[in-house]
Order: C-alpha cells, then structure tokens, then sequence
C-alpha cells in the first residue's frame, strides 16, 4: 500500500476513481509537482480504464528493450480505437527509479504504464477526463500511422532538445553565443547509445530511454551539492 501522505482533494480524487472504475486505490500515486491533483495510474489501472471507455478495439504492451549505459527498461505500448487506428508509443523507467515517499517502484510496471498513456495522449484520449478524438478520417489506416510515427518522432526530438538545453548539455558557443555547442550533448548520447551521438537517429524505444535519462540526469554542480 501506498505511504503517500494524500491531502483531502487528493482522496476526493482516489475515492471517485475507485468508484467509477472499481480500481485499487491504494496503487493511485500523485506525482506531478506542478499539478498536485494529477493522479499517476499504473498499467492495470489505465488498462481497466481504456477498456471501460469504449474506445479502443485492443491494448497491449511490451517489453522492447534494456539499455544497460542508462539502467533503463523500455517497453511499448500500442492501442486501436474503434475507427481502427493504430497508436504506439514508448515509455521508459530507471532500475532502482524511486515515485512518492521514497517508494521505489517496479521498473517494468513503470515504464509500461508510461507507454500506455502516452499511446492514450496520442489517440486524444485522458484515461481520467475521457477524451474527445481528433482524427483526419481521410487518411487510411497505413496513412494514419506514417503521420502518427512522424508526429511522435518530432515531438520526441523537440522535448530531447529542450531538455538538453535544460539540463546544460546544450549551451551557446564561448566563441559565437550565436551557436549552440554540442560537444556534451553529444557525449552523452555516444556514451549511452553506441557511439550513435544524434537523437536523430535513435529508434523510437531509444528516444523514450534518453529522454526519461535527461529527465534524471544532473548537472555536476547539482550532483555535487546532492552528494554534501
């Protein structure tokens, strides 16, 4: 059972999901630090909850890959709602990755519930407000998912940027502030991936692992100061 200390909107919450979608309550997690009322749901939760909805013909998932440099596991996810539409998407998780009070969690439950509802944000559908679909039905089904795969490879890279230029990885040139060096942003993807040292061309299970590996990495001052 869950140690997280719940605030009253909190329970409200856990108390609704558990009597509208019969889930275990004591498995709801709020992680999100910017939206304290957001619950984190693991895999068998968000599967009940697509299931109940109606929209989806099939979910499934899993395990794609272990990237020992990072320590993380990936696994996919892939849901067809009910026009027929294939979604897929990758999530990522650490070994050892620690949630709320301390907790660490399964690893593989991790990363496949973030697959899951990342493949239910790209079919439009919120497992916790439903969701109203958004769908170019002139497209055919092989049409949908090569625009679905490209749409999902962009907003990959852009997020690995923005990271990476949070992070520090990325910065401007000493020499011409106007341009970006690269060196340490490549490094790390070389060290981690294979000497490959673009994001570019990483497949899309190694896209989840790195940004979930930006999302946990530290800047040396940062770690140092973690570590006094």
């Amino acid at each position: 059972m869950s140690t997280q200390f719940r605030t009253p909107e909190q329970n409200a919450i856990v108390n609704q999901l558990v009597q509208t979608f019969q889930i275990d309550g004591s498995k709801v997690l709020f992680l999100n630090e910017q939206n304290r009322n957001e619950p984190w749901l693991n895999y068998k939760a968000l599967t009940r909850i697509g299931k109940l909805s109606g929209r989806f013909r099939s979910m499934a998932e899993h395990f794609a890959t272990y990237i020992e440099p990072l320590r993380e596991v990936v696994h996919s996810a892939t849901v067809i709602d009910a026009d027929g539409f294939e979604y897929t998407r990758s999530g990522s998780a650490k070994v050892g990755e620690s949630l709320a009070a301390g907790e660490e969690a399964d690893a593989h439950d991790l990363a496949s519930s973030r697959a899951l509802r990342l493949a239910f944000d790209a079919a439009d559908f919120d497992p916790i407000k439903g969701g109203i679909p958004t769908l170019n039905l002139q497209l055919s089904s092989d049409q949908h998912a090569a625009q679905d795969q490209a749409l999902s490879r962009k907003n990959d890279l852009a997020r690995i940027h923005m990271l990476a230029v949070q992070k520090g990885l990325i910065k401007p040139r000493e020499d011409d502030p106007s341009q970006n060096d690269l060196t340490d942003y490549r490094d790390f993807i070389a060290t981690n991936f294979a000497g490959v040292n673009t994001a570019a061309a990483l497949k899309p299970v190694e896209r989840a692992a790195l940004i979930n590996a930006l999302n946990e990495y530290q800047t040396p001052a940062r770690a140092g100061l973690a570590s006094q």
